[in-house]
């Protein structure tokens, strides 16, 4: 085994370096000559290959303990003949000892011994004041080049990006090394050649999650009572039916056939804040009640153009499901954008297979969930409206019983059709993101412009792609109010 490390410029000792110690004072040991016992010189030599007390927790160049001072090769030779031992140490044949080591190289906490350092030689009987000989530092032609890279992956939010295949690629684009990173986002790639490379992350096999859920609801004041309702969504103004000096009494009228009274858009505005399961802001929820009262309008005679109420649905998303945000994207996707993007706006909110995600959204149970808070929000509209009808009927206000009454049917109809106006949505919706899902098979998880580096780097820290998402307010249908003044 050749040497491949050095220390300060000279190659380090290891017990399989070959490097060798010879002493360089005599040996003296007694000798029996004839009938006397008289001193004799000898040389005496010990060997790497015979070291004890070496690293443990360190190897080099194939698993071979490395030499530091104090420890020893355990046996010499040379000596032999002084039967009577040596002078000063009694013994002959005996372990070399390492009285030198590096100054700065440390392994185990301990200095390094190097070519030249010197021992004691036959348990300090002499001295190897020239220190110990060792091959000079050489790399073979089949381990130059040769390096392992260690991988470690997350999401910008610290979590591992965990059980996912890799690759390692030329900057042509060739494979030079794959793998699977672990349950905590690492993965190790050996005997990679020295060459210039990009990391290509790939879709997890961990389900989607998402990271949170959106905030609750929790309204101070539900307003049981329909005329502390009407009193409260009346603001300055005064309900019609309440006698009030210096304010305007013209709260309630509603007459619109388009459903278009800003009196009834404010009530949709409050009622649906109060049954809202999840919050949101005061823009969302004009939008809400805007949208609302234009899909009103159109469902009783259209239920052919779908993108009427698309602005509806997505406005219900964040209302009223835990994971709105999520689904808004998913709604929002469009099949002329690269499916990377989209991707990478799921995986900001989310760990997992955002793939996968695109093709198990139950958008059935979805509908069902967004229609039940409808039906809940036009039970409380028509309570709130049957109450303002007995008061036009107790005053004998014909043209305002006829309106209300009129908003009344109008969301019956809406509740009955509304459920199969959003499947077909949802139904589109769905194979859309069937479609990209396809689209995205073998996208790249991390962006590889900014994941080059040299495959003897040792370390490589990654980050997957996210980003986040504007979600931009739906465009709403404009519908011209022909019947009011």
């Amino acid at each position: 085994m050749g040497v491949t490390v050095c220390a300060n410029g000279l190659s380090v000792v290891h017990k399989g370096s070959g490097g060798e110690a010879n002493a360089t004072l005599p040996d003296v040991c007694l000798t029996t000559v004839g009938n006397s016992v008289v001193p004799i010189p000898y040389g005496n030599n010990a060997k790497s290959a015979d070291l004890v007390g070496g690293t443990t927790t360190v190897s080099m160049d194939g698993g071979n303990s490395i030499a530091i001072k104090g420890s020893k090769f355990a046996a010499s030779t040379g000596d032999a003949g002084g039967d009577k031992k040596g002078v000063s140490s009694g013994t002959i044949e005996s372990e070399a000892e390492f009285i030198s080591a590096s100054p700065t190289v440390t392994m185990e906490g301990i200095g390094v011994c190097r070519l030249t350092d010197q021992m004691t030689m036959n348990m300090a009987n002499t001295m190897c004041l020239g220190g110990v000989q060792n091959p000079s530092v050489s790399v073979t032609e089949d381990q130059e080049g040769t390096y392992t890279l260690e991988l470690t992956c997350k999401y910008p939010n610290g979590q591992p990006y965990a059980n996912a295949p890799f690759e390692l690629r030329e900057s042509g684009g060739g494979p030079i090394g794959a793998g699977v990173l672990d349950a905590t986002g690492c993965g190790t790639v050996s005997g990679l050649p020295l060459k210039e490379c990009i990391l290509v992350l790939k879709e997890t096999a961990d389900t989607y999650t998402p990271n949170a859920t959106l905030p609750e609801n929790a309204p101070t004041e539900t307003y049981e009572d329909s005329h502390d309702f009407c009193t409260f969504v009346a603001g300055r103004r005064a309900p019609f039916w309440e006698d009030k000096v210096g304010v305007a009494n013209d709260w309630g009228i509603l007459l619109s056939p388009s459903f278009s009274d800003d009196d009834f858009k404010a009530m949709v505005y409050e009622q649906s804040r109060i049954l809202s399961p999840h919050v949101v802001s005061k823009n969302h929820s004009n939008d809400f009640s805007e949208s609302f009262v234009s899909s009103l309008f159109h469902i009783q005679e259209d239920l052919e153009s779908l993108k009427k109420y698309e602005s509806l649905l997505e406005l219900l998303f964040e209302k009223v499901h835990e994971n709105g945000d999520i689904l808004r994207i998913l709604f929002q996707a469009d099949l002329l954008d690269p499916p990377s993007e989209l991707l990478a706006k799921l995986r900001l909110l989310g760990t997992g297979n955002t793939i996968q995600h695109l093709q198990l959204v139950l958008w059935t149970l979805i509908n069902q969930q967004l229609c039940g808070f409808i039906d809940d929000l036009i039970a409380a509209l028509d309570m709130r409206l049957e109450f303002i009808q007995a008061q036009a009927e107790a005053r004998s206000l014909t043209a305002v019983q006829e309106g209300v009454q009129g908003y009344r049917d109008g969301m019956k109809v809406m509740s009955r059709a509304l459920p199969d106006v959003f499947s077909e949505i949802l139904t589109q919706t769905n194979d859309k993101l069937l479609t990209i899902s396809g689209m995205a098979i073998g996208t790249i998880v991390n962006v590889t412009g900014q994941s080059g580096f040299a495959t003897n780097s040792g370390e490589i820290n990654a980050v997957v792609y996210t980003k986040a998402n504007n979600l931009n307010r739906p465009s709403f249908i404009v519908f011209d109010d022909v019947f009011s003044d």
